[in-house]
């Protein structure tokens, strides 16, 4: 390990890279997949009457802080400004966190940036469920980047450190940052690192200050579900983990092609684990990375040993148990493979190494660029197309009043990023609490759901609300209190029309006394 107490220019001009590396991987136009839901949240915990009356908005804040800490910048500006803003923040941190890594592992000037990048690389077309790192601003990539620095004071031995960041990671999103501090602790005990001796008053104080950053994240979530029966509880997780995410908690719904992927990636990792494993540094990178795998071979066999009791199953997967192997994996061979192509750890470099790592690092972010280049509309805009569905969310901000609620495609998930109005339900914007997320499901099924035996392209769900009647949507207006509709042009309906453009209506329901 060859760690300095200062940073020199060149450090920082490193994590400058790091940050560019992040800007080519996703860009700085919004809104990627998260965005709209994250920022309307922060938005509403500061404004509670913007977009009043939407069923997401007004549910549990998960994330706490992300909401508190956030959400007064979306007072002074738009949010795809905050959301650019964010972004910035969040991949600074992340830098920082990586150069701290890569000069605690000992990675020569050059090193920590082909690491991140290897990681970037290979977190996002190697993952098993669908957990991406660096992307849009959610609550997640602040804890991330607490967790590249709790890994490297780790490494360091200043255990007062990892303590207040683990905390802080858990203040941010509670189960990155729990799985985190577990994972941690179980790679201590395989492959154990001596730590500094720090006096036991620096310890406790910060093993205090850590456990009340850590309730800033873990209360809120564990009070969600306060008050709701054990049978709105079990119909909530068996909804969230079987019909709204099980691409991310379902092992048996991840696909052959994402298992092929990963698989490939543990076979890199345990080939490049065996040529590092002299040094203790190396070894308690890699034994977090095996404790993350461990913990989704525990995940994999309970999914297949409680097929028999679903509410069982949902109860505890719903943790995401593959979550850290998405990072942990990649995370080991990014810095072995950054290791092993310039010869830190080993007594030279390897040749080939270097050559795969800048092809795989090339050939990514080739794709990204290209990507980004020429894209039709942000990873977060659903439409199908874009800039009617955008004139049809502005012209409802600027002409509907601030009460108004709408009805909306199920898809939906930038209207309240656009038109600053509430929805009824969408399938995107999934609430966190169990009364919330089943009220939220009963909405979807009534707004969307298709009778048995109707045909559609997505099973159980309707293509577009223009498929009910006039009689059934005023009544589902009357139902759900909702103002106007925003559908597709075509077919029209016999309803009131205010605005239309090629793709699709805003129709008025008229009052009801």
């Amino acid at each position: 390990m060859n760690e300095t107490n200062r940073w020199p220019a060149a450090a920082w001009l490193e994590a400058c890279a790091v940050v560019l590396v992040f800007v080519a991987t996703t860009g700085l136009v919004p809104p990627e997949e998260n965005e709209p839901n994250y920022l309307a949240k922060a938005r509403h915990f500061w404004d509670p009457q913007w977009a009043a009356g939407d069923v997401y908005l007004d549910s549990a804040d998960a994330h706490w802080l992300f909401c508190m800490a956030t959400g007064w910048l979306t007072q002074l500006v738009d949010l795809a400004t905050v959301a650019q803003i964010l972004r910035l923040v969040i991949w600074s941190a992340m830098a920082l966190g990586w150069i701290a890594l890569g000069r605690a592992m000992g990675l020569r000037r050059g090193g920590t940036l082909l690491a991140a990048a290897l990681f970037v690389a290979t977190n996002q077309a190697a993952n098993v469920s669908g957990e991406w790192v660096i992307g849009g601003c959610e609550a997640k990539g602040f804890a991330y980047a607490a967790l590249l620095a709790a890994i490297a004071a780790w490494i360091g031995g200043r255990l007062a450190v990892v303590v207040l960041a683990l905390g802080f990671a858990m203040a941010w999103h509670p189960l990155v940052g729990g799985w985190a501090a577990l994972l941690l602790l179980c790679a201590q005990v395989l492959c154990p690192l001596p730590q500094r001796q720090e006096p036991v008053s620096l310890t406790l104080a910060c093993l205090v200050v850590a456990a009340l950053l850590a309730a800033l994240g873990v209360w809120p979530a564990a009070a969600m579900n306060r008050g709701a029966s054990s049978d709105v509880v079990r119909e909530a997780h068996r909804i969230y983990v079987f019909a709204r995410l099980p691409h991310h908690l379902l092992p048996e719904a991840f696909g052959p092609g994402n298992w092929a992927r990963f698989a490939a990636l543990v076979g890199v990792w345990v080939a490049q684990a065996a040529l590092l494993r002299r040094d203790p540094a190396w070894r308690l990178l890699q034994g977090i990375a095996a404790a993350a795998l461990f913990a989704a071979l525990v995940g994999t066999l309970i999914s297949f040993g409680t097929q028999a009791h679903p509410d069982w199953k949902a109860a505890l997967l719903r943790y995401y148990w593959f979550r850290a192997a998405d990072f942990f994996v990649p995370l080991g061979v990014g810095v072995g493979g950054a290791a092993l192509a310039l010869g830190c750890g080993v007594r030279r470099g390897v040749p080939l190494v270097l050559l795969a790592a800048l092809l795989a690092v090339g050939v990514h972010f080739g794709v990204s660029i290209h990507g980004q280049l020429t894209r039709k509309a942000p990873p977060g805009e659903e439409a199908r197309y874009p800039e009617p569905w955008r004139a049809a969310c502005i012209w409802a901000r600027e002409h509907t009043p601030a009460t108004a609620r709408f009805l909306t495609p199920r898809s939906s998930q930038t209207f309240k990023w656009y038109a600053s109005r509430a929805e009824v339900a969408n399938w995107k914007e999934t609430p966190q609490d169990a009364r919330s997320i089943v009220d939220w499901w009963q909405r979807l099924q009534a707004l969307y759901g298709a009778p048995p035996g109707m045909i559609t392209k997505t099973p159980g769900w309707r293509a577009s609300l223009t498929e009910r009647t006039p009689d059934e949507l005023r009544k589902l207006a009357v139902h759900y209190r909702a103002t106007h509709l925003l559908t597709s042009a075509e077919p029209r309906l016999n309803l009131p029309c205010a605005y239309r453009n090629e793709r699709y209506a805003v129709y008025l329901f008229e009052p009801r006394e």
